[in-house]
């Protein structure tokens, strides 16, 4: 017999009964499919790791009806993407591996900034600086060393002015007013430390290297900025030096040495891809390193003398970049460099979240699930509607239709390969027209200016197709139809710039062969709306699901 009259054993025999009446009986599935089944709990956490656009709301029956319907059909899908991927070859076809290593830095860097605080006496500072203007000059550069030895002319007694005159420094001189703002901005914090007449930099604005003068300060007219904005703009700026900190000091602790060598190498290897006799911009392989034999591990850089990075990590890394955003010339080198120090950053700031445990972290644990389950989910509905094609026989006839009845559908036009060298006005084109005719040809020019040779660049440069016909085109390609391959045809302004062109050669109109006929008749079809419809359909035969929905409505409204 228990004996309850003891205070104490009652509240022990109490505790016993509540948790015996917990284990009594388990929540029952809401959502069954084949040999799973999910609770309305199990439901609920789903639901939460939706992003709240598109979390479907459950107020009435039939809402929580079409989401668990919803919930079913995804399950369908990752089953599929599971069963397609484990037939892959590749070992992460998805490139999961990245996408867990770029949000770990992204967390990171995040945390790193959030222990920023700003105080009262830097928000004062900043409000005092809020209204300055700053009317300025600059002269732009394509290359930091041609900032740096137009620093050094001005610095012996040199002007702007002078530099603009020069035919050999590739520098534009432009003036513009620029207001403080609280959030970075390179040169208005540069004008900010300088006094009327005084040049300062050269500092980095988008791709061009700037030397600044500033002529006056002033004071802005309208309405002082919000307190709250600039505080903001104040932590943004603390934000990104802490994390520039934070790099410096990976940097130091881990000793990586970039190897010159291999950076020339690699150099070499991406002017060889530019000045290919084919290479145009369009082409995904556009400035792409093709890598002679035994140099793919190559080390670019060390550390403790094991290789961080080999060459064919760094044309992985250029190719996952677009064409506009590829090493491409003027500097070359420092802009590789500048590459293989940006992978190195992030390969150093990914074991230094590792060494903080930010993989158990629950935002980048939600972040990196919600992210793999949409790629896996985008995998399997792509591959579910390439393979609803209409049958060859109908693709066969409808090639030899548009064959007959549009004559030239699958004919590559005439056109024409052209180096474009893009200047920002007509005085700096015709610098460049002569720079063009000294070296002997465009591709000579390239040349020099890929090798770092010869006078900067004072703009950026284009390998495309054009028209060759000339009919449709504008004057540049009007005046290239009546030319042959080594013409020069400029300066030509072009919307707010100034062109000079080189025809590099022709080409003849060509039939695009029966594959490339078929592949354009059969992406004409474009994606069947109803396949996935249609595939799951067939799932929901195969593997009918269980929806219990008086246990569905345990969801509730969730307001």
């Amino acid at each position: 017999m228990i004996d309850l009259a003891d205070p104490v054993r009652r509240v022990g025999w109490l505790l016993v009964a509540l948790a015996l009446a917990g284990c009594g009986e388990l929540e029952p599935p809401a959502v069954t499919v084949g040999d799973r089944a999910f609770t309305v709990s199990d439901l609920r956490a789903e639901w939460a790791t939706w992003p709240v656009g598109d979390r479907a709301p459950l107020g009435t029956r039939e809402e929580r009806l079409a989401f668990a319907n919803e919930f079913i059909d995804r399950l369908y899908l990752l089953d599929e993407a599971e069963r397609r991927l484990a037939a892959q070859p590749a070992p992460d076809p998805l490139g999961f591996a990245r996408l867990e290593s770029e949000i770990l830095v992204r967390r990171l860097r995040t945390l790193e900034g959030g222990r920023v605080a700003i105080d009262s006496t830097a928000l004062d500072e900043a409000l005092a600086h809020s209204r300055e203007t700053y009317r300025v000059e600059w002269a732009s550069y394509a290359s930091q060393e041609a900032a740096i030895t137009a620093a050094s002319r001005i610095a012996e007694g040199g002007t702007l002015e002078d530099e603009r005159r020069r035919s050999d420094v590739g520098g534009s001189v432009e003036e513009f007013v620029l207001r403080w703002s609280p959030f970075p901005d390179p040169l208005a914090d540069l004008a900010s430390t300088l006094e009327p007449g005084k040049i300062g930099g050269p500092v980095l604005m988008g791709t061009e290297w700037l030397l600044l003068r500033l002529n006056e300060r002033g004071a802005a007219e309208g309405d002082d900025a919000a307190n709250s904005t600039i505080a903001r703009g104040l932590r943004a700026r603390e934000q990104v030096r802490a994390n520039s900190a934070l790099i410096q000091r990976l940097w130091k602790d881990a000793d990586v040495e970039i190897r010159d060598d291999a950076v020339s190498r690699l150099a070499a290897r991406t002017s060889e891809a530019i000045l290919a006799p084919d290479a145009v911009e369009s082409d995904s392989t556009w400035a792409v390193p093709s890598l002679a034999a035994g140099e793919d591990t190559v080390a670019v850089a060390t550390r403790g003398g094991e290789v961080v990075l080999s060459m064919r990590d760094y044309v992985q890394a250029v190719e996952r970049r677009g064409t506009g955003q590829r090493p491409r010339g003027g500097a070359l080198r420092l802009q590789i460099r500048d590459l293989v120090e940006e992978e190195i950053n992030v390969s150093l700031m990914r074991e230094e979240a590792l060494r903080r445990h930010l993989d158990e972290d629950w935002f980048v644990r939600r972040t990196v699930g919600r992210l793999r389950e949409d790629r896996r989910l985008q995998f399997a509905v792509q591959a579910i509607q390439s393979e609803i094609r209409p049958a060859a026989s109908t693709v066969d006839s409808l090639v030899q239709f548009l064959r007959t009845s549009s004559p030239g559908l699958f004919e590559r036009p005439a056109r024409a390969r052209v180096l474009r060298f893009d200047l920002r006005g007509r005085a700096e084109a015709n610098r460049e027209l002569r720079n063009i005719r000294n070296a002997g040809s465009g591709p000579a020019r390239l040349a020099e200016i890929l090798e770092g040779r010869g006078a900067p660049l004072a703009g950026t440069y284009h390998l495309v197709h054009v028209n060759a016909a000339g009919a449709g085109g504008g004057e540049l390609e009007r005046e290239l139809s009546s030319r042959g391959p080594g013409a020069v045809v400029g300066p030509v302004e072009l919307g707010q710039l100034w062109s000079v062109a080189v025809l590099l050669d022709r080409e003849l109109p060509r039939d695009l062969g029966p594959e490339v006929a078929r592949q354009r008749v059969l992406e004409s079809f474009g994606a069947d709306p109803g396949a996935l419809r249609r595939w799951l359909a067939a799932r929901r035969t195969e593997r009918p699901p269980v929806v219990d929905e008086a246990a569905l409505d345990a969801l509730g409204p969730t307001g």
